[in-house]
C-alpha cells in the first residue's frame, strides 16, 4: 500500500475509533447529572446530589495535572499504545455506572483525567506521525470531523458546536506540528493543560451559572482565541515564506556552483 494510502486510512481509523469512543462518553455525559440525582434520592448515602458536576471537575483537574505528564508517558508508551490505554481508562469509568457508589465513581473520574490527557496527546502525536507537512491539515480535519458525528447533529445549534470543535482542534493540530515539529507532544499538551484547567473551574462552578453566563463566557472566549489563533497564524504564514524565500534563493546559487 503507497504510503499516503496508507496515512489517510490510519487517519479514518483515527478518527472512527475516537467517534466510537465518544458516542458511549457523549451520551454518558447527557444522562450523568439527572441519573446521580435519582441515586441520591433514593440512597443519599451512595452518592451526592451534585455528583455529575464534581466528577467531572475533578476528572478536569487530573487531566490538566496529566497534560504535564503525558509527553513523558508518551515517550515510553508510544503514540498507539497511548491512544490504547487511555481510551481504557474511557471504558473502566463508564462501567462503574452498573454499580453507582462514590467511591469507584470518584476514582474512575479521577483515572478519567489522566486517561484524557494520554489520549489526546497520542491523538496528537499519532496524526502527526502518519501525515507530511502537506497532508497535515486534510488528515486532521477528517479526523476530528468523523470524532465530532458523535454529537447530537439533528439539533442545528449541535451541528454548529461541532464545526466549531472541529475548526478549532484541527487548528490547534496543525499549528503545534507546523511550529515546533521535535516537541510537538508537548505543545499539544500545553495547550491541553490550559484547556482542561479552564474546563475543571468551570464544571466546578456549574451549580451557580446559568445559561447566560455561559453564552457571555463563550462569546468572550470565543473572540480573545480568535485574535490570539490570528496572531499565530500570521507568525507561522511569515516564516513559511521566509523559508520558501531561501530555498529560492540557493537554487541559483547551486547552479552557479555547479
Amino acid at each position: 500500500m503507497r504510503e499516503s494510502r496508507y496515512d489517510l486510512l490510519c487517519a479514518l481509523l483515527l478518527g472512527l475509533g475516537q467517534l466510537c469512543m465518544f458516542t458511549g462518553y457523549d451520551t454518558q455525559l447527557t444522562i450523568v447529572e439527572p441519573v446521580m440525582h435519582s441515586v441520591h434520592d433514593r440512597s443519599p448515602s451512595t452518592i451526592d446530589t451534585h455528583a455529575g458536576y464534581y466528577g467531572l471537575s475533578s476528572c478536569q483537574i487530573i487531566f490538566t495535572v496529566g497534560n504535564l505528564a503525558a509527553p513523558w508517558a508518551l515517550g515510553i508508551l508510544g503514540s498507539k499504545y497511548a491512544l490504547l490505554f487511555g481510551s481504557m481508562f474511557f471504558s473502566l469509568h463508564i462501567a462503574t455506572f452498573f454499580f453507582i457508589h462514590w467511591i469507584p465513581y470518584y476514582i474512575t473520574s479521577a483515572l478519567l483525567g489522566f486517561g484524557y490527557a494520554l489520549f489526546y496527546t497520542g491523538h496528537g502525536a499519532y496524526a502527526t506521525e502518519h501525515s507530511t507537512k502537506t497532508t497535515i491539515e486534510r488528515n486532521s480535519a477528517l479526523t476530528w470531523a468523523l470524532a465530532q458525528c458523535s454529537f447530537y447533529l439533528s439539533l442545528f445549534i449541535a451541528v454548529l458546536f461541532g464545526i466549531g470543535d472541529n475548526c478549532v482542534n484541527t487548528s490547534r493540530t496543525v499549528i503545534c506540528a507546523l511550529i515546533l515539529p521535535e516537541k510537538r507532544a508537548q505543545v499539544f499538551s500545553i495547550s491541553k493543560f490550559h484547556q482542561s484547567f479552564m474546563c475543571a473551574l468551570i464544571m466546578f462552578l456549574s451549580p451557580l451559572f446559568s445559561v447566560n453566563v455561559y453564552f457571555v463566557l463563550m462569546i468572550g472566549v470565543g473572540i480573545i482565541s480568535f485574535v490570539l489563533y490570528r496572531r499565530v497564524i500570521n507568525d507561522v504564514e511569515a516564516e513559511e515564506k521566509m523559508d520558501s524565500q531561501a530555498l529560492q534563493s540557493e537554487k541559483p546559487a547551486l547552479v552557479f556552483a555547479a
